[in-house]
């Protein structure tokens, strides 16, 4: 593991979000794609942020205890119409969290590497800070992300 490259095992093709993107669209972008975060990213494709299923969670969480709204069950956030929810305060609840955007919830402070960093500085980097994955930034652009998954799949393969 020592001489390879986070460019050898990160994945290029990135899912992503825009800081204006809603949780709504986040959440079901991340259950899609069977990821639990995603950068995001502005038209440059520069690194803003990253927000996570945790962090999505946590807002949901956050914002029951605040208004004092008994949700039945999370998929406010991927119920396409509120209009079908009967109590006016479960209704507001339900479009301010859903339409709540990305930006307003997404860690700002992203740690990153580069493609020409060794894997070893990764998996060092998210055992260090207790991450799930890092955006992968080569000329101030996302240019892939490499996961835990990732550095498993790279010890599984044997090309320590």
């Amino acid at each position: 593991m020592l001489q390879m490259l986070v460019r050898d095992f990160m994945t290029s093709s990135v899912v992503s979000l825009t800081m204006d993107d809603d949780l709504r669209k986040a959440s079901v972008t991340l259950a899609v794609n069977g990821i639990s975060g995603a950068p995001v990213i502005d038209r440059e494709e520069h690194l803003l942020g990253i927000v996570s299923g945790m962090d999505i969670l946590r807002y949901v969480r956050d914002m029951r205890e605040k208004w004092g709204v008994e949700c039945p069950a999370l998929t406010i956030l991927v119920t396409p119409f509120d209009e079908d929810i009967e109590d006016e305060d479960l209704r507001k609840f339900h479009r301010k969290v859903s339409e709540t955007s990305v930006g307003e919830i997404m860690t700002q402070e992203v740690l990153t590497v580069h493609p020409d960093d060794r894997l070893i500085k990764a998996m060092e980097l998210m055992l260090d800070n207790d991450v799930k994955r890092l955006p992968v930034v080569e000329k101030n652009r996302v240019v892939g992300i490499i996961s835990r998954k990732d550095i498993i799949w790279a010890i599984y393969r044997g090309r320590t």
